[in-house]
């Protein structure tokens, strides 16, 4: 099973409707729980790219991700 993020754009959404920019920022520390989870290879390189290119631990970087997905989430049977 594979968790899939897909992201429309609607040109006549009101400014806020839009999705925001997605950035790293800093990391408070919090309590974490140990999950294994199966990723696609290619989603897998892209995110080894991306922590190669900024000097980012995986693990941060798929928790980012998980975050803004979760944040920016619409229902879609609510529409």
């Amino acid at each position: 099973m594979y968790l899939t993020i897909c992201t429309t754009i609607d040109y006549n959404q009101n400014e806020s409707d839009i999705m925001k920019d997605f950035k790293l920022p800093n990391v408070q520390e919090e309590k974490t729980v140990l999950k294994t989870i199966r990723i696609k290879s290619t989603t897998l390189y892209k995110i080894e790219e991306l922590s190669k290119k900024h000097n980012l631990s995986i693990n941060r970087i798929v928790n980012e991700c998980l975050e803004y997905a979760l944040d920016n989430l619409t229902d879609n049977k609510s529409k």
